[in-house]
């Protein structure tokens, strides 16, 4: 068995107050593999990014464990170039999955009426001008994340309840109830962000995070269940699929 978890600040915080022998079994992954992953390994569990739902409906989901947020702090930010006059091309760099990708455009047309052309960018410097998008850690480098809006305030927004980022997922029902069974009870230790969670955060952001760790959510509520429905009911709205669906939770 193995749990796949994106690598981010937020689930290096989640992983410090695992015991031993689930840290053995972790793999920390790319966003963009993580489904991919649990696909080709089904013995296995996987924190997923909310909207690979919509391509893998097969899996089952917990319905009391995932990652979302409800604020200022998030994983993804967008950040707006004031000389630009229109939103065209944006530019999209870091953990990039097919979510982001997805709410990148539905966030652009829901509240700025811009269909905009996402341009991926592997240099973290290519970035710095222009309209874009970061996910992951690289927000909160050199403070960056205060010139930015967070998706998870942008989807409160236009659906008052919280950005679910990543669901807790597994191709076997049991294997995913037993193993959030053993680990729920840990999450009351985890302290946001966590020591040696391995980032070169700076200060500000360390702190930025430490004051708003009350708006992250891993032990998900009703309100937490409704976000992911309504983030899949935005992509059909915009036609993206062609059809809704009843998530699989367990």
């Amino acid at each position: 068995m193995s749990v796949f978890l994106p690598d981010n600040i937020f689930t290096r915080s989640l992983f410090a107050v695992f015991n031993s022998e689930d840290k053995e079994k972790v793999v920390f992954e790319s966003s963009s593999m993580l489904a991919k992953n649990l696909n080709e390994k089904k013995d296995s569990i996987a924190f997923i990014p909310t909207l690979e739902l919509i391509t893998n409906q097969h899996f089952h989901i917990s319905r009391s464990f995932g990652l979302s947020f409800d604020g200022l702090l998030c994983n993804s930010y967008i950040y707006f170039d004031s000389e630009q006059e229109q939103i065209g091309k944006i530019k999209i760099a870091g953990d990039i999955s097919p979510m982001e990708v997805i709410m990148s455009k539905i966030l652009f047309k829901e509240l700025y009426n811009s269909d905009v052309e996402l341009i991926i960018s592997i240099d973290p410097e290519d970035v710095i001008s222009g309209t874009h998008v970061i996910i992951g850690d690289g927000n909160f480098a050199n403070s960056k994340f205060e010139g930015g809006l967070s998706f998870a305030e942008e989807v409160v927004q236009l659906n008052s309840v919280p950005y679910v980022n990543y669901v807790l997922a597994s191709n076997e029902k049991n294997l995913l109830e037993e193993w959030t069974s053993r680990v729920l009870p840990k999450l009351e230790k985890i302290e946001f962000p966590g020591l040696n969670t391995g980032t070169n955060i700076d200060e500000r952001s360390e702190k930025f995070i430490k004051e708003n760790s009350s708006h992250i959510y891993l032990n998900f509520e009703q309100q937490d269940i409704v976000g992911i429905n309504e983030l899949i009911r935005m992509t059909y709205y915009h036609g993206i699929i062609k059809e809704l669906f009843e998530v699989n939770f367990v």
